[in-house]
């Protein structure tokens, strides 16, 4: 246990470490900030609004919990981040917890299962933002773990009742996604093995009891009020999301094989060759049911969201604790004397090119300052080479396994990125310096404008409601009343962005260097209407001066 506690501590260091140094980023941790913002100043808990419009595009749960946060420890950018990372330390907890229980007697496999969680990439960045799917993690694995103890290892059927509290809120958390991994791959493993099969009718019924219960109540009182929601949940935010490319999300098939590839770095490299080795032997696979048990809840949800017409790369987060478990299996248990020496050079020469790239910077609108820190990626880039070498000649000799260069090399990049990207934020989609300098300027009866983009950051950081032009928004669920005062706020009109700059009054209009370079090209006598109060390489905040003359 001195083990688990020693990587639980590297692991709130991990997660806490400069968790206020980032701004709350576009689009969608400044989106749940923000909502949780406006529900916490409103005092409605009931329905979420995203620059005072309703908001349905996710259950509330990530909102209840960010503005309990803002509550309790103040609107800021550390704030609203603890819980996400009191998740991930829950997430490695469960983590731990499956493994032992899958595998009892094998406390390497238990301990490497954290391991390679905590040094995965995608855990370390989701457990430490704002935004629903570091909460649909903790909450699906935690269900998934008292359900698997209660059906395979004869649990108490008390245990029904934390596994429905759990998937139903996680059912708050993000509608029907946690059915994804927590109910279709369980089926499918089922299937392969009938004799796995442990039907208990009133134990089910007790759960969907303990279910209904607790999501019910704030479905009722939404639809009652928006009477078409249910439609929208279940057709524009479900169906549509993963049948149409309706939300611009779309990529290749091969989507979430490559963020997985980057999301757990040389630990993925490992999935691929170890289930073709262990699908060989089928015939023996029922002397390994819980090897195909993970294989399932990996391999489901992974085939499952890459055929999606909406992808994300956190997605496939809550299927992360599962890819850990078996990896853990696969390397230190199963196949522990197979020498993987082509995935070894592979995950080799991956180290070396992940720090060579950032060194050349062969990447659109990558920000020069990011120059500045070459020195830490030149370490990074000499960091396997020199723990090779010492492998090679002590190491070896006392029996550390060089895996161990995995999870140390992936921390090291984590650390490092930690500290280079604060400081090139403002290239980043973060909107904190420019809302500084609008903060600074603004004077009374002063407004901001936003000219093709919605950008809750700002709301969220000048306190301001923003004018937004040529951006939709859906407007659907908006009373009379509301539909009044939203014709102040939002247009479509495109020669209205000339009307503001100018006008009399003072306007601050944040807009994209490529749009306002285009709009000039037919309104060329603005250029000189306006000062220019600060920029990065994709936005400009332009003031009109009409004031001054």
């Amino acid at each position: 246990m001195k083990s688990l506690y020693l990587l639980l501590g590297i692991a709130l260091f991990l997660l806490i470490y400069r968790l206020d140094s980032l701004s709350y980023l576009e689009s969608s941790e400044a989106r749940y900030a923000e909502i949780s913002r406006e529900m916490l100043v409103s005092g409605d808990y009931v329905t979420p609004t995203l620059i005072d419009i309703k908001h349905f595009h996710k259950p509330p749960l990530t909102y209840w919990m960010t503005a309990i946060s803002f509550k309790l420890f103040g609107i800021n950018n550390f704030s609203g981040r603890i819980f996400p990372t009191l998740c991930g330390l829950g997430i490695l907890i469960f983590t731990f917890l499956i493994s032992r229980m899958l595998f009892p007697g094998m406390p390497h496999i238990h301990l490497w299962s954290v391991g390679i969680l905590l040094s995965s990439l995608l855990f370390l960045v989701q457990a430490r933002v704002v935004t629903t799917d570091i909460y649909l993690s903790f909450l699906t694995i935690g269900a998934i773990y008292f359900q698997w103890k209660r059906k395979f290892y004869y649990g108490s059927e008390k245990l029904i009742i934390p596994a429905a509290i759990l998937l139903a809120l996680a059912f708050l958390t993000k509608g029907l996604i946690p059915f994804i991994f927590f109910i279709f791959p369980y089926f499918v493993f089922i299937f392969l093995f009938p004799k796995m099969k442990n039907v208990n009718l009133s134990g089910s019924f007790k759960f969907l009891i303990i279910f209904i219960i607790i999501v019910t109540p704030w479905f009722w009182l939404i639809i009652r009020d928006n009477p078409k929601l249910l439609e929208y949940f279940m057709v524009n935010q479900t169906v549509d999301r993963y049948a149409s490319t309706v939300h611009h999300r779309s990529g290749s098939p091969f989507y979430y094989i490559g963020v997985l590839l980057v999301g757990m770095l040389s630990w993925f490299m490992f999935y691929f060759p170890s289930l073709f080795m262990t699908l060989k032997r089928w015939k023996t696979r029922h002397e390994h049911p819980w090897e195909y048990l993970l294989i399932a809840y990996t391999f489901i949800p992974l085939v499952f969201f890459s055929f999606s017409g909406s992808k994300l790369p956190a997605y496939i987060m809550p299927a992360l604790p599962f890819f850990s478990i078996l990896l853990a299996y696969w390397i230190f248990g199963k196949y522990q004397n197979h020498g993987f020496k082509s995935i070894h050079i592979l995950n080799f020469l991956l180290c070396l090119l992940i720090p060579l790239l950032l060194i050349i910077r062969p990447f659109k609108n990558v920000p020069s300052q990011i120059g500045h820190y070459d020195l830490l990626f030149w370490f990074l880039l000499c960091f396997p080479l020199v723990y090779l070498i010492i492998f090679r000649y002590s190491l070896k000799n006392i029996r550390i396994r060089f895996e161990w260069v995995y999870g140390i090399y992936n921390i090291t990049l984590f650390l490092v990125l930690l500290t280079v990207l604060p400081s090139i934020q403002d290239d980043l989609n973060s909107f904190e310096g420019l809302a500084k300098v609008i903060n600074s300027n603004l004077k009374e009866g002063e407004q901001l404008v936003s000219y093709k983009v919605r950008l809750p950051s700002l709301y969220f950081y000048t306190g301001q409601r923003v004018i937004h032009l040529m951006h939709d928004r859906e407007i659907q669920f908006e009373d009379q009343k509301s539909m009044a005062t939203l014709e102040t706020y939002l247009s479509n009109d495109p020669e209205k962005l000339a009307d503001y700059l100018l006008s009399d009054a003072g306007y601050y209009v944040t807009i994209r260097r490529k749009d306002w370079l285009k709009y000039l090209m037919n309104q060329e006598e603005l250029a000189t209407a306006v000062d220019t109060l600060y920029e990065n390489q994709k936005y400009l905040l332009l003031k009109n001066q009409r004031l001054k003359m």
